[in-house]
């Protein structure tokens, strides 16, 4: 195992609890797959040189059919991300890391707000600001289980409204390449 591995496996379990390890495993994957998704079905931006997946064109595709009401587990879902957004990391003082409220102009429709929260969250935890500070506190590692399952029941519900993005998400992984093959790698 390589060094930094071997420090990265620690980390992980050093900083988050065993019983959210699932989760966040859970997350990663589940984030991964839908941006695979999003980008695979057109809802894309990019060039040459980069992709990205492109939220609020996808957004703006569900949003007549998006009803946050439409099961109680989907509705207590909506409500904590727009009631307790996650908070952005900023920096303050031009040095110091620190944490920002979510702030969302006033007519953001709700599935744009809760598509830009749930990238928030994928934010904080991919880019290693949440697990220092948060996972091994009880009372923040409970919000940020919350955050957690509340995205997922989100993304599911997201799924379930755009045949296409659910039908690639759900498709078989292609074949490994073999990673021997330069021109495959690199296309």
């Amino acid at each position: 195992m390589y060094p930094f591995a071997h420090f990265a496996a620690n980390y992980f379990q050093q900083y988050i609890p065993e019983n959210n390890r699932d989760l966040v495993i859970t997350f990663f994957i589940a984030f991964s797959r839908f941006e695979y998704a999003l980008k695979e079905e057109g809802f894309s931006n990019g060039n040459l040189d980069n992709v990205s997946a492109n939220w609020d064109r996808f957004a703006t595709s569900i949003r007549g059919s998006f009803q946050p009401d439409r099961t109680p587990e989907l509705q207590a879902a909506v409500n904590y991300l727009h009631d307790s957004p996650p908070r952005k990391q900023i920096v303050q003082g031009g040095t110091r890391l620190g944490w920002s409220p979510s702030r969302y102009p006033e007519n953001t429709p709700l599935i744009h707000e809760l598509l830009l929260s749930i990238r928030t969250v994928r934010n904080n935890l991919f880019h290693g600001a949440k697990f220092q500070e948060v996972f091994h506190e009880d009372h923040s590692s409970n919000r940020n289980q919350q955050l957690l399952q509340s995205s997922l029941i989100i993304l599911e519900e997201c799924l379930r409204l755009s045949t296409t993005v659910r039908r690639t998400f759900f498709a078989e992984i292609p074949p490994s390449f073999d990673t021997n093959n330069e021109e495959e790698i690199h296309g």
